[in-house]
């Protein structure tokens, strides 16, 4: 009876993988490697360490990127070229201010303070000097293989004084 009952259940099995309805290992339902919030500290870490050529690689080849001033970025390549080029030009000072993570979703919303001053015209500009203010809020979302597969920057408004 036993026999039977274990040769049923490898027999359905092998139905249901036949039949696409179950997988012998599913990695469609395995967990991400990385989870968005993980993801989303590495980026900050690599801009805190200057290692801006390094960006591109969390990124999913088909990625999509939504920059502040309205510029839509597409591919790993691009996203990464961009990044290298324009971290380069300001060398901000970063810190996490909050991170939310929506594990259903796979997205953080990652909340950055960046160490800024008054500019020469009014403006607010990095600097290592300068105080902790609020400047960007990112939203990333990751694949299960926790590359980030869109991400959105949502400029913060700075204080007025």
């Amino acid at each position: 009876m036993m026999k039977l009952a274990m040769q049923w259940r490898w027999s359905t099995a092998a139905i249901m993988v036949a039949a696409g309805i179950a997988t012998l290992s599913s990695p469609s339902h395995a967990a991400p490697t990385r989870n968005a919030c993980d993801v989303a500290k590495e980026y900050l870490r690599l801009t805190e360490m200057q290692q801006y050529d390094r960006i591109g690689d969390l990124w999913a080849d088909d990625a999509v990127f939504y920059a502040p001033n309205g510029q839509t970025i597409r591919g790993r390549h691009a996203i990464g070229d961009f990044y290298s080029a324009f971290l380069k030009k300001i060398t901000p000072v970063n810190r996490i201010g909050s991170l939310t993570f929506d594990r259903r979703a796979r997205r953080c919303a990652l909340e950055i303070e960046t160490r800024v001053v008054r500019g020469p015209s009014g403006e607010w500009v990095p600097d290592a000097k300068g105080e902790f203010v609020g400047t960007v809020i990112d939203l990333f979302t990751v694949n299960r293989k926790g590359k980030i597969t869109r991400m959105k920057v949502y400029l913060a408004p700075l204080p007025k004084d």
